[in-house]
């Protein structure tokens, strides 16, 4: 699966929360946010990347996580050419928007950095740092 977003810059910036680092060595990170919209912006900040592997990061947001819920998986974000940063526009699915209002906003993403190509595993230093929050 592949996310659809577009790069866009919010008309008001809100709130970032802290950048975390996924990496070849740690390649997976959970942010706990309040998400009162439907959608999340996932900033692509900075990339090192010597090997040139085509990589990126898949994204599941869990709404009201506080009641366990399975989570949505929002795809895989692509930062194209592989050393361009941005910022990608995530839309949430129709259910998880209804729910998140149901709990104050509650929501947790987890971001896990991946190789494009399933078959190929994850290079030896490929770091991405990224921050999310509301969109």
């Amino acid at each position: 699966m592949i996310a659809l977003g577009w790069c866009a810059q919010p008309a008001t910036a809100p709130k970032p929360t802290p950048a975390v680092t996924l990496s070849s060595a740690a390649p997976a990170a959970h942010v706990v946010l309040s998400l009162p919209g439907s959608q999340i912006q996932l900033s692509v900040n900075r990339i090192e990347n010597a090997s040139e592997q085509a990589v990126g990061i898949h994204v599941v947001v869990h709404v009201c996580p506080a009641q366990g819920d399975a989570g949505f998986d929002l795809g895989l974000v692509t930062p194209y050419p592989i050393d361009r940063t941005g910022t990608f526009v995530l839309e949430l699915p129709s259910e998880a928007a209804t729910k998140l209002k149901s709990c104050g906003d509650a929501a947790s993403v987890d971001m896990t950095l991946v190789p494009i190509h399933e078959t190929e595993a994850l290079r030896e230093g490929t770091t991405i740092v990224a921050t999310v929050r509301p969109g």
